[in-house]
């Protein structure tokens, strides 16, 4: 697993590892933070950002291969692992074989990021449901669980704002 690309959004520039935009007089182009981050991770361009001015970080680490996102069997997901490290919140999927594709991020309010994972299925030996909760500092609960279809949704609510997290798959 590594992580693809990284954005830092830091002094009103955007930064793509090695690549800058910079607009200072565009307020407007950093103004939905939320949906230029969506876009972005949807079109696989970023796979990491950060916004220093809140120290909020979101780090997805997915295969170097793109391909095993286009697989029709949706991948079951077997555990689910939380660890606290020193740069933030490690939730874990856990999955029989294979890679779970790169996550949709919406944001709800100031401290809650869900994660919607497309092509999964849960396979708990409990069921379709993961609970935890203040499973780690600054972090309240943690659910992981199956929505229509094949999808999979992960919720990390943040005591004082988004944690600093990183969503790892595999076995």
């Amino acid at each position: 697993m590594e992580s693809i690309k990284v954005c830092t959004i830091k002094d009103e520039t955007l930064i793509f590892e090695d690549m800058r935009i910079s607009r200072p007089n565009a307020k407007a182009f950093l103004k939905s933070l939320k949906f230029q981050l969506y876009i972005a991770l949807c079109l696989g361009i970023v796979t990491s950002w950060q916004d220093e001015s809140s120290h909020a970080q979101v780090i997805f680490t997915t295969p170097s291969q793109r391909t095993t996102q286009q697989m029709t069997e949706p991948i079951q997901v077997t555990g689910v692992k939380l660890r606290q490290t020193r740069k933030g919140f490690e939730v874990h999927l856990v999955t029989k074989s294979g890679q779970l594709a790169v996550p949709k991020p919406n944001f709800e309010g100031g401290n809650i990021i869900v994660l919607e994972i497309p092509n999964a299925v849960m396979a708990l030996p409990d069921g379709k449901f993961f609970d935890a909760t203040q499973p780690a500092s600054g972090i309240l609960a943690v659910s992981v669980l199956q929505v229509e279809g094949n999808r999979i949704e992960v919720r990390v609510k943040g005591e004082k704002g988004i944690p600093n997290m990183y969503l790892i798959s595999g076995n």
